[in-house]
């Protein structure tokens, strides 16, 4: 029978600098990525920065063994992920683990190793091949956050007209991005 060794993680600050540049530089390559995790985990705009923040600090303080971008990504989201869900007990909010654990494997799906920037770019991509009218129905329900029957009132629809527009929009979004990132 082979035995089992426990891998033990080679000791090394993510700062392995004195002056600290190396730390910076880590968190100003993985501090958008991070927020885009945690707001997709579900955090709240007014949150997101004080939890990047705990994150940062926590993996700072942490032992940390360098491999690569995509597997110190990982692990900021592991950080991320247990800094959430604390924050949320703590403010005795409910978090439900099972559709926190799927969003936590579709996000792997989508985004592998990339921090959400590729998704973020044929976003992009796909939103300037909509027509006008279909990106300004999509930035008032999600960039600005208004109910459905506000955009429909804008858009000068009934209410189902705006549902079925938006569900439309969502699955042309969603194949054009999977389209893009060959998924």
């Amino acid at each position: 029978m082979e035995s089992r060794r426990r891998r033990v993680p080679c000791v090394v600050p993510l700062s392995r600098s004195d002056d600290g540049t190396e730390a910076n530089d880590a968190v100003r390559h993985h501090h958008d990525g991070l927020r885009r995790y945690l707001r997709y985990l579900g955090a709240r705009p007014d949150r997101v920065d004080d939890l990047a923040q705990e994150v940062f600090a926590k993996a700072l303080a942490a032992p940390f063994e360098w491999r690569s971008e995509g597997e110190t990504a990982a692990w900021l989201r592991t950080i991320a992920r247990n800094t959430f869900v604390s924050s949320a007990r703590r403010r005795d909010v409910f978090v439900a683990s099972d559709r926190l654990d799927e969003l936590v494997v579709a996000w792997e799906t989508h985004c592998g190793e990339d921090d959400g920037d590729g998704l973020l770019i044929a976003l992009r991509e796909c939103l300037q091949r909509l027509g006008e009218r279909h990106r300004q129905a999509l930035a008032w329900r999600y960039g600005e956050q208004c109910p459905v029957p506000v955009v429909a009132q804008r858009l000068g629809v009934g209410i189902a007209g705006a549902e079925s527009l938006l569900v439309r929009l969502r699955r042309a979004l969603r194949r054009c991005i999977e389209g893009r990132r060959g998924a």
